[in-house]
């Protein structure tokens, strides 16, 4: 078992949670079953996930800045290398601003 440090609803009532040491997860049952959220961040600890309706989903995991923009099957690292933060907020515009 892993402590969850963040849970999150998307708009659909998907929910994510990050772990300390087992990555992001996704639930679309209710929380009844959780799988991976992708294989990237499988043993990151995930201190806060933000998901938007249109599919993108942004995890702040090991000192990096995640994106995915398909609900977490894949990743990739958008801020810079050993970003550190307590919060982000994305601003929902075409430049994507966090």
């Amino acid at each position: 078992q892993s402590s969850v440090l963040s849970l999150a609803v998307a708009g659909d009532g998907t929910l994510f949670a990050g772990t300390a040491g087992q990555g992001a997860w996704v639930s679309q049952d209710g929380s009844e079953t959780w799988q991976p959220a992708g294989d990237a961040l499988t043993s990151a600890h995930v201190t806060m996930l933000h998901p938007l309706s249109d599919g993108r989903l942004y995890a702040l995991a090991d000192g990096g800045l995640y994106l995915s923009r398909d609900r977490g099957d894949t990743w990739q690292m958008v801020g810079p290398p050993q970003f550190e933060a307590l919060s982000f907020t994305v601003e929902s515009t075409p430049s994507e601003r966090i």
